[in-house]
């Protein structure tokens, strides 16, 4: 039965309520995979696995039996997209993208809080009150459990601190969402740039790539050889297939890695051919540098943290190359900047906003005081002003 199409907008009351009700489940589902069972990231930042899979649930299992009991229960590809714009937009939310860390970060100066380490001497003075829990029993059942005899879990000393960084949070997002506006035409008019994370959802929602015997053939394959490996890695009985190779080089100083990365593979298939070369010529040319720096003796003891490159070399390299391009996409833009400098402050007739989710001048002064409203913050904080 061939489903009817729909031309409405995709904001409605149900994709909303979907969407809420699929981000509650990624939310539960992403969490408790990775702190209770121990699984692999299905949410994480800028990766959505988790988000793909749900609408791969909604878009193949769920929305085609609605359109063979009525043509208007079916969902229509434009809700289809507001659906998996809620998806990749909670996947940043759970675990490692912030719940995970955001809420070890308040606790954890206090609960690890030893003589030994003098942290309440050196690091709790300079802790605003309003920024974290204020009950160590509180904190300490966040880490150990709630014992048998409480009746229920202290939520009142964690509404203040969580409060207060949600309201730097939501300011957060307010700039990003103006960012979005102010550089989206840019982008996608001026640069033609290509998103090759939104280019499969879109399929989906439109049900082209189902039809494709191709694309389940290499389904299968990366279901079939990613499901064994994960049995094996739960059951050691199961056999496991190894995608990885590893070649020393450097005398045993570097090593070489080949994997098959099936994600990798669907992404670098969408991607510029100049793009995925210069991912994979610069990686090679950063490996050899290092196998080179090490070979003879060259060190850099400089401590950067857990995040970003391993030597700080190429840490600074990395902020050097991102700076570059910050600065090349501003000057490149410069023109479409000006005009919504225009429309924002002057209200510039020949500069049309009408595709944009806000107006040019609503994002212009919402990213304006989102801003200043962070700077305010983090100065209250006890961040220094410059």
């Amino acid at each position: 039965m061939k489903m009817k199409e729909r031309t409405e907008g995709g904001f409605t009351a149900r994709s909303l309520f979907i969407g809420l009700i699929f981000c509650l489940i990624l939310a539960i589902g992403t969490t408790y995979n990775l702190m209770v069972v121990h699984g692999s990231y299905m949410a994480i930042d800028f990766s959505a696995a988790a988000a793909i899979f749900l609408f791969f649930l909604l878009t193949f299992c769920i929305n085609p039996p609605l359109g063979l009991l009525s043509s208007r229960l079916v969902l229509s590809p434009s809700e289809l997209k507001v659906i998996y714009m809620m998806l990749v937009v909670a996947c940043a939310l759970p675990t490692m993208g912030m719940a995970a860390q955001i809420l070890p970060i308040l606790t954890s100066p206090f609960y690890y809080a030893l003589p030994e380490n003098s942290w309440a001497e050196l690091i709790h003075p300079y802790i605003k009150p309003w920024l974290v829990p204020q009950s160590k029993t509180a904190i300490k059942y966040f880490y150990e459990g709630l014992p048998s005899w409480e009746t229920g879990i202290p939520w009142g000393v964690w509404i203040r601190p969580l409060g207060m960084w949600a309201t730097f949070l939501i300011a957060l997002y307010l700039v990003m969402i103006s960012i979005s506006v102010i550089l989206r035409k840019q982008w996608m008019e001026h640069e033609r740039l290509v998103y090759p994370l939104a280019q499969l959802p879109i399929e989906m929602a439109e049900r082209t790539i189902y039809r494709s015997g191709l694309m389940w053939l290499g389904f299968a394959l990366a279901f079939i050889v990613s499901s064994i490996n994960g049995l094996h890695h739960y059951l050691p009985i199961v056999p496991q297939v190894q995608l990885v190779r590893y070649i020393p080089i450097f005398r045993h100083t570097q090593t070489l890695i080949f994997r098959l990365s099936f994600p990798m593979l669907g992404f670098f298939y969408l991607v510029h051919l100049d793009v995925a070369f210069s991912f994979w010529f610069f990686n090679l040319l950063s490996l050899i540098v290092r196998g080179f720096m090490t070979y003879f003796g060259i060190r850099f003891t400089e401590n950067l943290g857990i995040y970003g490159a391993r030597s700080p070399l190429f840490a600074h390299l990395g902020m050097g190359a991102i700076t570059v391009l910050v600065v090349m996409g501003f000057w490149n833009a410069r023109r479409h900047l000006w005009n919504i400098l225009r429309k924002a402050i002057w209200g510039a007739r020949d500069v049309d906003d009408s595709d944009e989710i806000l107006s040019y001048r609503a994002a212009f002064w919402i990213l304006i005081l989102a801003l200043a409203y962070m700077g305010f913050w983090l100065n209250a904080s006890g961040m220094l002003g410059w």
